[in-house]
């Protein structure tokens, strides 16, 4: 993570709402794919394509992780258990009651997006979306204090303590993020902390702001693709992010 953050100008934002406008596209083309019978490998060949007729670049292909490994996809499709940054490699067909998350991004005039989604898969027969639902719901609360002078802290304490309340518990470890042209900056947002403590927020920062939460424990087991994180449980986890503009005296959420 860059400790550099990116203060937008009114003229940046209107590339980045252009960018994210065909972000929104291709995630509206995905949610049709994502049903029984499809796959993560099918995805994720379906978004290169997406990305192709768009004239766009994946923002997560070639991106590098701590051992300096390029990104080979162009996007992540995660299953159940499966937490943050995997290789949607996976031919296995998607089954009814899936809990699926997808997370995705691109590069347009030189501004990078980076938002997702958590979707069940046909019927809701293992009673996750209560699961599916809080992460966003997390979130939505969360984005109301990216505001100039908040902190990182008072967005948070809301990832955290909403789950927590209806007994899920947000992942450790990983965080959201600033964004502007690169796709991970200052200041970093954990899924977990405390009213009034950590980086200031400042008029023009773009915030991705996320939530990945577990249904029971929220351990990890790490893949030997050096990318997926799994839960250690196996239980079901679920995600939901999206970009906020911080401004002088609110907000505005960029991707609805």
């Amino acid at each position: 993570m860059t400790e550099e953050y990116y203060l937008f100008t009114k003229q940046d934002i209107y590339f980045l709402k252009k960018g994210i406008e065909i972000h929104k596209k291709i995630n509206d083309a995905v949610k049709k794919l994502l049903v029984p019978g499809s796959s993560p490998f099918e995805v994720n060949l379906f978004v290169k394509s997406e990305c192709k007729k768009y004239k766009v670049r994946s923002s997560f292909f070639g991106q590098k992780n701590a051992k300096g490994q390029p990104f080979p996809a162009h996007c992540c499709v995660l299953v159940n258990e499966e937490i943050v940054h995997n290789v949607p490699v996976s031919k296995v067909a998607f089954k009814n009651g899936d809990v699926v998350k997808f997370d995705f991004g691109i590069i347009y005039n030189g501004f990078y997006t980076d938002f997702g989604f958590s979707v069940i898969i046909g019927d809701d027969v293992y009673n996750k979306k209560l699961l599916v639902d809080v992460a966003k719901m997390s979130v939505d609360r969360a984005k109301l204090f990216a505001i100039d002078s908040k902190k990182t802290g008072d967005i948070s304490s809301q990832l955290q303590n909403i789950p927590l309340m209806y007994g899920f518990k947000p992942v450790h470890f990983f965080c959201g993020h600033g964004i502007g042209k690169m796709l991970h900056m200052s200041p970093q947002i954990p899924f977990w902390g405390n009213q009034n403590e950590g980086e200031i927020l400042k008029d023009g920062m773009v915030l991705c702001i996320e939530n990945w939460i577990a249904e029971k424990s929220n351990e990890l087991d790490y893949m030997d693709d050096g990318w997926t994180c799994v839960l250690k449980d196996k239980s079901y986890s679920s995600f939901y992010e999206t970009m906020v503009l911080v401004k002088k005296d609110s907000f505005e959420d960029l991707c609805v």
